[in-house]
C-alpha cells in the first residue's frame, strides 16, 4: 500500500504481515539478547540483503536508498543509535504514528482480528525493541485500533515484519 508520495517517489508499505521466511525461520529482530539498535540488528541485515535480493534487477533499480533517522524511544529516552541508509526497513514508532490511521483503515478491510509487527525504535531497555499491534475490539471492524508498545519486547520473540521502502514513481 502507498503511505506517502513526495514528488517522483512513493513510500510503500507491506500491510500483509509475514511471520516467517520461506524456510520457516521466524523474523527475529536480533538473534541475541544484548544491547543493540536498528543499525546492528539482524532484521536490518536480512531486509537489506536476502530480502532485497529477492527482487528482480528492474525492481531493485526502482528502490531508493533512504536516510533513516533512528530516533530515541519517546517514552523512555532509550537511544535509537546511529542514523542509517537503507533500501528496505521497518517503520519507526513516529512513522507508525504518522501513517497508522491509513494502515489501520486498510487492515480493517483485511478482516484481521489481531496482528503485530516489529518497529525499529528501541524499547525501554537496550535489549528490547518496540512493536505495534493492530486489533479489533469486540469483533467490530469499525472499532479497529493501533497500539505501539514502547516498553519493548525481547528481540527473540516471533513478531511479524511489514517491510517499507521508497520507490521511484517515474
Amino acid at each position: 500500500m502507498v503511505l506517502d508520495v513526495q514528488g517522483n517517489k512513493a513510500l510503500i508499505f507491506s500491510a500483509n504481515q509475514s511471520y516467517k521466511k520461506y524456510d520457516d525461520t521466524p523474523y527475529y529482530y536480533s538473534h541475541k539478547e544484548e544491547p543493540y539498535t536498528w543499525e546492528i540488528s539482524y532484521l536490518r541485515k536480512y531486509l537489506n540483503g536476502e530480502y532485497y535480493n529477492n527482487f528482480t534487477i528492474p525492481e531493485r533499480n526502482r528502490i531508493l536508498t533512504t536516510d533513516l533517522v533512528n530516533e530515541d524511544n519517546p517514552d523512555w529516552g532509550s537511544e535509537g543509535g546511529n542514523n542509517t541508509q537503507d533500501k528496505i526497513f521497518v517503520l519507526s514508532a513516529s512513522e507508525m504514528e504518522r501513517y497508522g490511521n491509513t494502515i489501520a483503515e486498510f487492515r480493517k478491510k483485511l478482516s484481521t482480528i489481531w496482528s503485530d509487527g516489529w518497529l525499529r525504535t528501541p524499547g525501554r531497555y537496550p535489549n528490547r525493541t518496540t512493536a505495534v499491534y493492530f486489533f479489533i475490539r469486540d469483533n467490530n471492524t469499525s472499532n479497529f485500533n493501533l497500539e505501539i508498545y514502547y516498553e519493548g519486547y525481547n528481540p527473540r520473540e516471533e513478531k511479524s515484519i511489514n517491510p517499507a521502502m521508497w520507490i521511484k514513481t517515474d
